[in-house]
């Protein structure tokens, strides 16, 4: 007899919590980011993204705590001029 082609009962709850595991972090990210553009935005440029995150988002908020000091940076030496 050929083997059951069936899938096993596990693995529908295995790749459901993949899934829900993979979608919590992005959305965790993109919130994470989110609130940082909407403070800039509203020209609050004191918090600061902290993050231990290594994946493209960890990336992103590095490079907009890079961004957010640039410009801190240049508002003072316009305030200064």
């Amino acid at each position: 007899m050929p083997p059951s082609r069936a899938p096993r009962r596990g693995t529908g709850l295995v790749i459901f919590a993949l899934s829900f595991k993979i979608d919590r972090g992005v959305s965790t990210g993109v919130v994470t980011i989110s609130r940082s553009l909407q403070a800039i935005a509203r020209g609050d440029l004191s918090t600061s993204e902290k993050t231990s995150r290594r994946d493209e988002f960890g990336q992103m908020a590095a490079q907009l705590h890079d961004l957010r000091s640039q410009v801190q940076t240049f508002v003072k030496e316009l305030s200064a001029a």
